[in-house]
């Protein structure tokens, strides 16, 4: 329940079964006691609730522990927006592809900044891209480049595979914004909002040509990546003395 307003139950075990209602079970939880979690939907942002867990044994005998905690601020709305030719009356010498991402910054002292992730489409599988601190101006440009046989599906990445062809996953933006927990007026680690997701389509982000802060605890820019240099073998090395 929200400070002043009356407790609603959001689930409540039968007094006596073995199976529980509340909650999904934690099976690689580190504690001697069996864990579970609930994830609690409807909160509005910037709230302190109280959160009461009563616990009753064998012989009816209840115990409450209770936690307050106030809700995260509200994740600015972004937009992503694909830049692929200059301007209207722009000359095309110098000009580079790129992802324009723009949002409002929030002025809660809750929220620490934005994290910027690349992804794969339909992969589990993602990395930290750009890290956004809150006190920056909410705007962020990422190189891009275009690729022929960019697909989503696997049957048409293995056809072009077969095919000779050079293939790449399609990649999508993942972008969250990092905020303080705060339970019992104390700090108890960050959170990270629901996170909005931007499709690149045949484009990839150039990551050798991207600066900015690669890690939560950065404190200058640095490139993403670096180009793969290949090294030489002996007989390659001798070839330009011949």
């Amino acid at each position: 329940n929200g400070v002043g307003e009356d407790a609603t139950v959001f689930c409540q075990d039968e007094v006596g079964r073995t199976m529980r209602n509340c909650g999904e079970p934690l099976s690689s939880s580190m504690s001697d006691l069996p864990s579970s979690y609930a994830t609690i939907c409807g909160l509005r942002p910037n709230r302190t609730i109280d959160f009461s867990v009563g616990a009753t044994s064998c012989d009816l005998k209840t115990s409450v522990a209770r936690l307050q905690a106030i809700t995260p601020p509200r994740a600015p709305d972004f937009v992503m927006t694909k830049v692929t030719k200059p301007m209207s009356q722009e000359t095309i010498a110098g000009f580079h592809p790129m992802v324009v991402l723009d949002w409002i910054p929030q002025s809660s002292p809750l929220i620490e900044g934005h994290a910027v992730y690349l992804g794969l489409r339909e992969v589990s599988a993602m990395k930290l891209l750009c890290w956004v601190p809150n006190s920056y101006p909410g705007h962020l440009n990422l190189p891009i480049v275009q690729k022929n046989n960019t697909h989503t599906m696997h049957d048409l990445l293995v056809q072009d595979y077969w095919n000779r062809r050079a293939v790449h996953q399609e990649q999508e933006l993942i972008i969250a914004t990092r905020t303080v927990c705060l339970a019992n007026g104390q700090r108890t680690g960050l959170l990270e909002s629901p996170a909005t997701v931007h499709r690149l389509g045949d484009w990839l982000v150039m990551e050798e040509a991207v600066k900015c802060l690669t890690s939560f605890d950065a404190k200058f820019a640095s490139y993403v990546s670096h180009p793969v240099v290949t090294s030489w073998t002996q007989e390659q090395a001798l070839a330009l003395y011949d």
